[in-house]
Formats: C-alpha cells, sequence, structure tokens
C-alpha cells in the first residue's frame, strides 16, 4: 500500500504541474516534518500499519517486522520454485484446470485437528504466485502474455487520449484514472500482482473511461473556414442610398 500511494502521489504531482507550484517548498517541508514524527512514533501505531512501514528505514515493533520479513521469504520461495518451470510453459501454458486427485495431492492432513492444510505447491498449484508477470506467463504462456500487453498498451493509449483530449469538465477523474493506471501497471510488474485480481481492475478503469467520456476522445483539428463579408443593413430610419445621375 505504500508503494502504491506513493507512485499515486508522485504521478498526481507530477501531472498536476505541481512541480512548478510556489507551494513546493511547502509541500516538501511537510514531507519532512510527517517522516520525523513516524520515528519518533512508529511503535506506537497499530501492528498491522507498522508491518506496511517496514519496507522503509524505521524503527518498527521487532514482531510486525519478523510478520513482513517472513511473508516476503515465503513469496521469494515460491518465485525461485516457479521460475525454472517458465521454458516448459513458454508455448503452450499450464492452463487453470486440474483434477480432484491432483488437488487432493497437495493437501496434507493435520493429525491433530484433523483439518487440511495446503502447503506452499498448493499455492503454486492454483497459480498464486503473488507475482504478476508469473500469473500471466505461466498459466497462459507466450501468447497471453502477447495479448495482456497488448491490452495493456491499447487501454493505456486510450486513457491518456482521454486525458489529454476528453471533456474539459472531466480532466481531473481523467488525469487520476490515467495516473492510477501507470502505478497499478508498475506494482503488477516490479512489486505484487495476480492476473485475477488486477484485471478486474484494469478492465472498470478503462471502462470507466470509456463511459464517462462517450468512447476514446479524439484530437480536435480546426479547420480554416472562408467567411465571406455581407454589408451591414441599413438603420431603421435611414433611406437606402441611390445613384445619382452625372449633371444634376
Amino acid at each position: 500500500m505504500v508503494v502504491v500511494i506513493v507512485l499515486l502521489f508522485s504521478g498526481l504531482f507530477y501531472f498536476e504541474g505541481l512541480m512548478r507550484s510556489r507551494l513546493l517548498p511547502i509541500f516538501a517541508l511537510i514531507v519532512i516534518l510527517i517522516g520525523a514524527l513516524l520515528v519518533g512514533f512508529v511503535q506506537r501505531l497499530p501492528l498491522n500499519i507498522q508491518r506496511t512501514l517496514s519496507v522503509l528505514p524505521l524503527p518498527v515493533d521487532p514482531i510486525a517486522k519478523a510478520a513482513a520479513e517472513a511473508s516476503s521469504e515465503w513469496r521469494i520461495n515460491i518465485w525461485k520454485q516457479v521460475v525454472p518451470q517458465i521454458p516448459q510453459y513458454l508455448l503452450l501454458g499450464k492452463g487453470l484446470g486440474f483434477s480432484g486427485k491432483e488437488l487432493q495431492s497437495f493437501i496434507t492432513v493435520n493429525t491433530g485437528s484433523g483439518l487440511g492444510e495446503s502447503n506452499e505447491a498448493g499455492t503454486e498449484f492454483v497459480s498464486d504466485f503473488h507475482n504478476g508477470p508469473l500469473s500471466v506467463i505461466v498459466p497462459f504462456g507466450l501468447p497471453g502474455v502477447i495479448a495482456f500487453i497488448w491490452f495493456l498498451a491499447a487501454s493505456g493509449r486510450a486513457l491518456y487520449k482521454n486525458y489529454r483530449y476528453g471533456n474539459p469538465a472531466y480532466s481531473k477523474l481523467n488525469r487520476y484514472l490515467l495516473v492510477y493506471f501507470i502505478a497499478k501497471t508498475i506494482f503488477f510488474l516490479f512489486v505484487f500482482g495476480s492476473l485475477y485480481s488486477d484485471f478486474a481492475m484494469y478492465t472498470g478503469l478503462i471502462g470507466l473511461s470509456i463511459s464517462l467520456n462517450g468512447g476514446v476522445a479524439k484530437r480536435m483539428i480546426l479547420v480554416p473556414v472562408k467567411i465571406r463579408r455581407q454589408p451591414a443593413p441599413p438603420l431603421p430610419g435611414t433611406r437606402k442610398p441611390t445613384a445619382v445621375a452625372a449633371g444634376y
């Protein structure tokens, strides 16, 4: 969440043109003060917030830091197991189907409670890799990657056009949709992502933009039109000028 918020606010800060604003020094000072307060009071925050802030160099509670490190290590272990399988599913993806016997092989039973417990292999089995690129290339292969890249490019192009040439009344919302799309794409590719949940978010963004702007906006080209000047009509109560014959 910290990474998404930083990307989102940084993008809006840039697209709004606030880099040239007189309020930039004041904003920078506020950020510095907030950072100083976090250093002094971070251990008094709830543990879930401290766990979120553990990505920053702050003196968070050791319990929150250990939980965040364990979660990161769990994801890294999954990635280490899946990455060597990419060449196997490069041309023809693994797909999303499985049988009941295959599912049973990934379930262990706790002798104490008798409840089923899935291991890390089960997470890999259902293609829940906690990684955006892996959630595309392993189930769908190279054709799926090409289709997803095309979708991102087409959606980004439509959002950019609506931002540049859309209705000025919706300029702020169009700007936000474009920046949020960029931030989520960076987050999906380099931090964390899942095609099953994020694809719904992507289609929602582009659908909202298209419905808001009545499609994809186009650049308006002003064509010069030659206007023929007409003589001004006579004022009320005046006579129309008449020709005077020569010699009179």
